[in-house]
């Protein structure tokens, strides 16, 4: 089950996604953000819709999007209907070949991520996690809020 409607205890259930977001490059950034919370709030299973849900994403937008969404827990390439298709394929070969390459690092990476969500559930670990998570005594790990690492990497 996955849904944008969630409390607490919700993650032993269910996974998340972080609801309808736009096709741009603010959206993209606090996708990140809006993981690591999710993880710290136990909802382990979680994602945005890559590309964004509405607007029209550009080559280079959805390109650098599909490599961050090939490290959401729950990765998904979703928009509305009525907007321009955003398949990799729908766009120029560099796109392709890119999200490609970064769909094939998720595969190449999945029994490592399903031993995070494993561990997750059996013992309340993040799956997703801040770096000042596994750097806390690097005082410059607590402004990091535009990447994470899969456990502790």
């Amino acid at each position: 089950v996955v849904t944008r409607s969630t409390f607490v205890g919700s993650g032993q259930h269910a996974g998340h996604w972080l609801g309808d977001n736009a096709s741009g490059w603010d959206d993209l950034r606090a996708s990140i953000v809006g993981i690591l919370e999710f993880n710290l709030f136990g909802i382990t299973y979680t994602g945005a819709d890559i590309c964004g849900h509405f607007n029209t994403a550009t080559a280079e937008l959805c390109k650098r999007w599909m490599q961050l969404g090939a490290f959401y827990s729950f990765s998904r390439n979703h928009n509305a209907i009525g907007n321009r298709d955003q398949d990799p394929g729908n766009f120029d070969n560099e796109t392709v070949r890119l999200s490609r390459e970064a769909m094939e690092t998720r595969y190449w990476l999945l029994p490592y991520l399903y031993t995070l969500l494993h561990q997750s559930h059996t013992q309340g670990n993040t799956v997703l996690r801040p770096m000042h998570h596994e750097f806390s005594s690097d005082e410059s790990a607590l402004g990091v809020n535009e990447q994470f690492m899969w456990g502790p990497g």
